[in-house]
């Protein structure tokens, strides 16, 4: 059977990428974290392949995330008066991947499954509402990360229904693999590197998440 997902739900930020302060952002080369502290949302698809004599099921799966904190701050400068400033970060995360799922009661209406998956990631942020009237936002460059996730979800079955609900938590590492570090730490004087790599200090940052989902299954053939 061929189906597809689609849905959406909570992103719940983990570790560097909640930690921090914003004054990395601007000042250091050395980030502690990402400050994006609040849960965000995550949307997507999949699309499923079933073979009626194995438990396993082919996912190829796509999203896109989104998180955004907003902090307040004061900044000193030997040329302004000092500044309390509500600063907006966000983030945002694209991704492409392709998995498994295996499923433990098939031939029930209710499908448990423990599901894992590798990942391309394309991860981006901005800095909005700076202060002493700065117009423009700084961006945090576009970086390509792989990645992985795992964890476990349920597929509901509805007799009277065209669709089944499908409910699903994964922990989810976006920049597994390909973290790099950069000096000087801005691109321009408007936009600097994401700097998840080995910094000086030999500290790397970590990008990972937990994602709740809610979605509906449409199967397009069936075997």
């Amino acid at each position: 059977m061929i189906a597809v997902s689609i849905g959406g739900g909570v992103l719940i930020p983990q570790a560097e990428l909640k930690s921090g302060s914003f004054e990395w952002l601007l000042f250091t080369s050395n980030p502690k974290g990402y400050v994006l502290s609040n849960p965000g949302y995550i949307i997507g698809g999949k699309i499923k392949f079933d073979f009626p004599t194995l438990p396993v099921t082919l996912v190829g799966l796509i999203s896109y995330s989104a998180l955004s904190t907003d902090t307040t701050i004061t900044i000193f400068s030997p040329i302004h008066t000092p500044e309390k400033s509500t600063i907006n970060l966000s983030g945002k995360i694209i991704t492409v991947g392709a998995g498994f799922e295996y499923g433990l009661f098939q031939r029930s209406p209710v499908k448990p499954y423990v599901g894992s998956e590798i990942s391309l990631n394309i991860l981006s942020g901005n800095v909005a509402n700076l202060p002493f009237g700065i117009s423009r936002n700084i961006e945090i460059k576009s970086a390509w990360r792989f990645g992985a996730g795992a964890g476990l979800g349920c597929q509901i079955e509805i007799p009277s229904l065209p669709f089944a609900v499908e409910v699903e938590a994964k922990y989810r590492l976006a920049n597994l693999l390909g973290k790099d570090y950069n000096i000087p730490i801005f691109v321009d004087a408007m936009t600097r590197h994401l700097n998840d790599g080995k910094d000086p200090q030999n500290q790397t940052r970590s990008i990972n998440y937990i994602s709740i989902d809610v979605g509906f299954s449409f199967a397009l053939s069936r075997n």
